[in-house]
């Protein structure tokens, strides 16, 4: 699965992120709402 992960505290992105992959997911973190949307409108989540 194909997560993005929309987080502006870059901490629990991170491990957020971390969780994810070492569960066998592909996770990618957006640090604000802009980015996020952007990512979110390229990609297939």
């Amino acid at each position: 699965m194909k997560i993005l992960v929309m987080e502006d505290d870059r901490e629990a992105a991170d491990y957020l992120q971390k969780a994810f992959v070492e569960a066998g997911h592909t996770a990618h973190v957006a640090g604000d709402g802009e980015t996020g949307f952007a990512l979110a409108d390229a990609g297939d989540y």
